[in-house]
This record gives C-alpha cells, structure tokens and sequence, in this order.
C-alpha cells in the first residue's frame, strides 16, 4: 500500500510579502532599517537630500523671524473674560408641609421688595433687593420630586428645611450649613429636634 506523500509548501510568488522577499533578495532594502519603511516609500530627505540643503540665508532667516513672530503673537493673545457682568440671583426656596404659611410668606417678601401686593403666584419670583444683587423666591410644593429638584439648586431655604437636608443625602454630598434664628422662642422639645439635626448635618 503505498503512502500518501505530504502536501508541499508554496511559496507566495505575488503580494506584499512575496515584493519584500524580492527586494531583500535582490539586495535594494539595504539602508531601510533605519527609519522603518520599504524601498522606494524612504523619506524625500533620505532619497534626495541635496533638494532639502539650504540655498538662501536670506530665506532661512525670514523663515526663522516669521516662526518666532507666530510663537510669540499665539503667546500674547488676550484672554477673554466670560465672568459674567451681572451675578445670578440667590435662590431661596420655601418649603414645608401645607398651611404653614409659606404662601404668606412669599407675598409679604414680594410686597417689601416691590411695594407690590400679588394676587396669585406662579412659578419663581425674582426680585432685585439691590444694585448688584437679585433674589429669585420658589415656593416649594408638598411633593417629593419637588423637593428634590430644589434641594440641588437652593442656596437658601426657609421653614422644613430638615426634610430638604435629609433627602440630597441619599443624591449627593453637597456642602450645607444650617442657620436657626429665634432660638430662644422655640419649645424645649423642639430644641432637642433641632439640635439632633444639627448633630447629623454638621455646618461644613
């Protein structure tokens, strides 16, 4: 029985590979190992580099002058300044459960600002409480989402502000301090209430 001879291996005779093995066979990749390209793609300077040598002082020195006007025109250009000429207003947010008069409280801020009484309010109310200073009002409704979206942009809030520090805790991390005024005026059970708040949201 005779035995199956092997199959042969080809070698490529066309392709990349095959142009490669030819000219390092024929000996023309000689010198290419340098800047890593293939005979005949070397860099213009390498091919021919009489056509790169320098055939005018005058022209190189108006190139160098030319390069160095550039660099330092790209050094001095002005920077602009995109503060913005008017500050955005304080937010204020009042927020608390229902009938604790925080409707009441909006109108007479309103009315000591702009002289102003307001039948009916919508949305927020901004203000201009001086020259160079704007207080944007929001009154805040009972409802959770509204807290939330609140509490992230608030800089200041009034009445239930326990509720409004407690639910960014479980959103972020966001720099908060709390201020009482009239201390004095509150019961004592609700002293212990307050002071245990100000335990968990220490001033920061």
């Amino acid at each position: 029985m005779e035995t199956d001879a092997k199959k042969a291996h080809r070698k490529r005779l066309s392709g990349p590979k095959a142009e490669k093995k030819r000219r390092k066979r024929d000996g023309s990749a000689a010198g290419n190992k340098s800047d890593g390209k293939e005979a005949g793609t070397a860099c213009p300077i390498r091919r021919n580099p009489k056509a790169f040598a320098v055939h005018s002082a005058v022209r190189l020195q108006k190139e160098f002058h030319h390069a160095a006007d550039v660099a330092l025109r790209r050094e001095r250009l002005p920077v602009v300044d995109r503060a913005p000429l008017v500050l955005p207003p304080v937010i204020v947010v009042l927020a608390g459960p229902p009938l604790v008069g925080k409707t009441t409280l909006l109108r007479g801020l309103v009315r000591n600002y702009t002289r102003h009484r307001l039948a009916e309010l919508h949305g927020p109310i901004t203000v201009v409480a001086g020259k160079q200073r704007r207080v944007t009002l929001i009154e805040c409704k009972n409802d959770l989402g509204c807290m939330i979206d609140l509490a992230k942009v608030a800089d200041l809030v009034s009445l239930g502000f326990s509720v409004l520090l407690i639910l960014p805790e479980f959103m972020f991390v966001p720099l908060m301090s709390a201020m009482f005024t009239s201390y004095n005026y509150f019961q004592e059970s609700l002293c212990v209430g307050i002071l245990h708040i100000g335990q968990c949201f220490p001033c920061t």
